[in-house]
């Protein structure tokens, strides 16, 4: 479980967060979940919005209480499944298949024993096969004003050094070096933080748990060299200018990423290239110039040959589509006169 510690900045300095440090300078992310049957992690058009949730426990007693923190019951039997759905009266909750009654939200599982886990039954993820996930912390069901109508949110409400392990084996692989699963964990932490009450301004969560935010799929991908690089770097954080930043990653950049300002055109109405960030800068790991130009052999629609360029990859954070691949234009038209393909950003 999490340590009690202060967040270190790259340049060695304490970041002080008193408004969302909880019991001292502890710090609670709140992460959306994605429902689905099979494990569709990373698509955005994955379901936010549960018709339903079921919630179990692993270990001691944990208190399932309404929106006025009254008990609704103590689930003291490790399996239980606590079923809940919403409606215009309210929560309607059933515990072992026996309705409990209706009860006004959030609705709140809170254990007792840190080594419990909590377990959402009506969702899958894989990681070494397709599981059902377990998560640190507390769930809790909820909706805000952009919640559909007769549906709830699914929210694990967990301490940042508990949630960075459950993050870096899926936007690295387990097998990388250390030092980069470790720069990986920097990452995860620092995106975590900056983007607390992201979503917040419509939803109950700061962030999701698929590439809209950064993947995260609980206990069940917890490796034991995801664990080691979150503990070995325990706090620290990537800082610019006295501040936090959201560090953008990708897991597929092709050997070359693109600046911030040609790939995130916030606000879209402006110009691109305008919003320069000077600690989000392309860069190149390929042996090779790039773009690297292809030649092939006739094409076997038209027997035309057709010259090919490889695109560069954007500098996308997790989240966002890269352009990785090659791309081909005929060497000449109809006409027979010659037309290059355009230098894409």
């Amino acid at each position: 479980m999490a340590q009690h510690t202060n967040l270190r900045t790259d340049e060695g300095t304490v970041a002080e967060f008193a408004e969302t440090a909880v019991a001292g300078c502890w710090l609670l992310v709140r992460g959306g979940l994605r429902g689905g049957a099979t494990n569709q992690q990373h698509s955005n058009q994955q379901p936010r919005h549960h018709p339903f949730a079921e919630i179990s426990h692993t270990a001691g007693t944990v208190h399932l209480t309404d929106g006025d923190g009254k008990q609704i019951a103590a689930l003291d039997v490790p399996g239980t499944i606590v079923r809940a759905t919403r409606d215009a009266s309210g929560y309607q909750v059933s515990v072992g298949g026996l309705p409990l009654g209706v009860f006004a939200g959030p609705l709140l599982f809170r254990p007792t024993e840190a080594a419990n886990e909590l377990r959402v039954e009506h969702i899958r993820r894989s990681f070494s096969g397709i599981k059902v996930p377990s998560y640190r912390g507390t769930i809790e069901l909820s909706h805000a004003s952009g919640t559909e109508a007769n549906r709830l949110h699914v929210v694990n409400i967990v301490e940042i050094e508990d949630y960075v392990p459950g993050v870096v084996a899926n936007e690295s692989i387990a097998s990388f070096h250390m030092e980069a699963l470790k720069a990986q964990a920097v990452a995860a932490r620092g995106y975590a933080i900056a983007n607390i009450g992201r979503f917040r301004a419509t939803f109950p969560y700061d962030i999701v748990d698929s590439s809209a935010s950064q993947v995260y799929r609980g206990v069940i991908s917890e490796h034991p060299r995801a664990v080691q690089a979150s503990a070995e770097t325990v706090g620290l954080v990537a800082s610019h200018g006295g501040q936090i930043i959201g560090a953008l990653y990708s897991s597929s950049m092709g050997g070359h990423t693109d600046h911030n300002e040609w790939i995130f055109n916030v606000p879209s109405s402006q110009l691109p290239g305008t919003n320069f960030t000077p600690y989000l800068r392309g860069s190149t790991t390929a042996t090779a110039s790039l773009p690297i130009r292809l030649r092939r052999g006739p094409s076997r629609r038209s027997g035309r040959r057709r010259r090919c360029r490889r695109s560069t990859t954007t500098a996308a954070a997790s989240g966002t589509a890269s352009r990785a691949g090659a791309w081909c234009s005929p060497a000449r038209s109809s006409a027979g006169a010659s037309r290059r393909p355009s230098r894409r950003a």
